[in-house]
């Protein structure tokens, strides 16, 4: 029996492209071969025999769709493992923020154990492909529920600057920023999952409650940088226009 291999393929292919390629009759693709005609979505048809009555008929086998279909589903399975991933170094930083924050913010450091464990909800839906259970995010005078939950790209209440690592609180600050910063690739990498692969998960919930986390350490924040006020970007101004009306 002879092989056919990638470099006769791509011989054949320069002299004239080709969309299906015919086995012959008592020759075997080799590996690279095969891999060559699946990367260039070429159809290969193989022939195979059957006794029907007697006689020999000739069958087409198309086996290019097949390879495609594996490799699509190796890829979903690298991006699921891939975004697991993510999940299991933010929920790290979640424990390194916890044990920052203990000696000398208790409070703080237990309400991210709390939200430690929402995020664990999230990550859990990879294997069980559902929200559990229900947590309510509190609303502040800066955003509405509606807001909280809404799905879209967050956007910060206020940004960290430099002069915050200066306050008083500047540990506690860098912290939670570092933590919300960490909770926002993930919350981009879902949303790249969702656009590029079929992976059936609960997209929507997810989004939600994730911006929900993203909101409460927000909250944090502003408690550590002046907790009289809301730090919301804008929102003073857009305040202050409602009050002259």
């Amino acid at each position: 029996m002879r092989f056919i291999t990638e470099e006769n393929l791509r011989a054949l292919y320069r002299k004239e492209a080709f969309t299906d390629y015919c086995i012959p009759d008592g020759m075997r693709l080799t590996p690279g071969g095969r891999q060559y005609l699946v990367d260039k979505k070429i159809k290969i048809i193989s022939k195979a025999y059957s006794s029907i009555e007697g006689k020999q008929v000739e069958k087409q086998v198309e086996t290019s769709d097949c390879g495609l279909n594996e490799k699509k589903k190796k890829l979903e399975t690298i991006q699921i493992e891939e975004l697991k991933a993510k999940m299991d170094f933010v929920e790290s930083i979640f424990f390194i923020t916890e044990q920052e924050l203990l000696d000398e913010y208790i409070l703080t450091a237990q309400k991210v154990v709390e939200l430690r464990k929402q995020f664990a909800v999230i990550k859990n839906c990879l294997k069980t492909r559902q929200i559990e259970g229900n947590f309510c995010f509190e609303k502040c005078s800066g955003m509405s529920k509606q807001q909280i939950e809404q799905v879209i790209l967050y956007e910060d209440c206020f940004p960290i600057e430099e002069f915050h690592v200066q306050l008083k609180n500047g540990k506690q600050i860098v912290q939670l920023h570092k933590l919300r910063c960490a909770v926002k690739e993930v919350y981009i990498a879902v949303l790249r999952l969702e656009l590029e692969s079929s992976v059936d998960l609960p997209y929507k919930k997810m989004k939600e409650r994730m911006n929900g986390l993203i909101h409460a350490i927000s909250q944090m924040l502003c408690m550590a940088v002046d907790g009289t006020k809301c730090q919301r970007k804008g929102f003073e101004s857009v305040r202050e226009e409602r009050v002259s009306e």
